[in-house]
């Protein structure tokens, strides 16, 4: 008669308890890796439409905005959300028409980032002049408060240049 081997409960047990522990360990390593990546990925969303706004700037010969909207069609000063680039003709910071409108981007896994724009002046805006400059200088940071080692920013040059670069972030 052949005798079924099988596992018992005890080693069950030990088993499942290892696979706990190695997994405990892994998962708090694994967000080190994640948390740069989705910071860099939200990172690149700000980089891509501050390009693509200069661009229809002076692809079109119009100002174009780059804010975020508010139910009244003006720029609030908040860049969690969502970003809108429209004609501004008038520069004031608000969408006078729907046509006006030429992309509305949605940013998703912005979970726990703060956005800050700090710009020179008091706007919280920013246009692309139809020569390719903006009309003011100024950063974008993000910041993850869980993670202040994996900030990033952006620096908007005034002549139409705009870097990346990583700036830890320290609590004001």
């Amino acid at each position: 008669m052949t005798r079924v081997r099988g596992f018992t409960l005890i080693e069950l047990m030990a088993s499942v308890a290892v696979i706990g522990i190695v997994a405990g360990l892994g998962i708090p390593a694994m967000r080190s890796l994640v948390v740069p990546a989705a910071m860099q990925a939200h990172v690149t969303t700000y980089a891509q439409a501050l390009h693509t706004a200069r661009h229809l700037a002076v692809s079109r010969g119009r100002p174009v905005t780059l804010c975020q909207l508010d139910a009244q069609q003006r720029c609030t000063g908040r860049w969690q959300e969502h970003l809108s680039l429209f004609h501004d003709d008038d520069r004031d910071g608000a969408l006078a028409s729907t046509q006006d409108l030429l992309v509305d981007v949605v940013v998703k896994g912005n979970e726990g980032i703060r956005v800050e724009w700090r710009g020179f002046g008091t706007r919280n805006y920013l246009t692309a002049r139809p020569n390719g400059m903006w009309r003011q200088n100024g950063r974008f940071r993000f910041c993850d408060p869980q993670h202040p080692e994996a900030g990033r920013a952006i620096v908007v040059n005034i002549t139409g240049r705009s870097r990346a670069e990583r700036e830890p972030c320290a609590e004001r």
